[in-house]
């Protein structure tokens, strides 16, 4: 399983949990001046054979991550993290297996096709609910493990 983890700053408790968990994981460094640069990586990523495992620059993982997705047999999995209040499975630990990137060879170009809702094609901060709309369109369902992972993002409050 290839683990890939996109980013433009990264987390040093990011590094650190993917040395100690997730031995050979490849930095995938991204202009942040390039909004479209996460999803045209993650498109080249999805013609590569072989399972894959994308940890974002900000999330936390735990020692049974790797394995878990390892011998998880469901073709597209994730561990939650908390968004805000929320808790939620994105895109920021996910693992695709072979043979769902084989039966939507296409995925990408389906993301592109799809009508405009906000934000401009390719843009990194709709490339989850992108991905996953696609996907759960075509009848896939994601699979959530636990426990949920460590989200390091910071987000502003704010005042009433």
């Amino acid at each position: 399983m290839r683990v890939i983890v996109p980013h433009t700053r990264l987390d040093e408790r990011t590094v650190a949990l993917l040395d100690a968990h997730a031995a050979g994981w490849v930095g995938v460094p991204l202009d942040p001046a390039q909004p479209a640069a996460y999803q045209r990586h993650l498109a080249a990523e999805w013609a590569v054979p072989g399972d894959l495992m994308v940890v974002e620059h900000d999330i936390g993982i735990h020692a049974g991550v790797v394995p878990g997705f390892e011998d998880c047999p469901e073709p597209w999995c994730g561990h939650a993290y908390p968004i805000g209040e929320q808790l939620l499975m994105c895109l920021g630990c996910t693992r695709f297996r072979d043979s769902l990137k084989q039966a939507v060879p296409d995925l990408f170009t389906r993301i592109d096709a799809l009508p405009f809702d906000g934000s401009p094609a390719q843009d990194w901060r709709r490339m989850d609910v992108r991905l996953a709309g696609v996907l759960m369109g075509l009848g896939h369902a994601p699979h959530v493990h636990e426990p949920p992972v460590e989200h390091y993002h910071i987000y502003l409050q704010e005042s009433a």
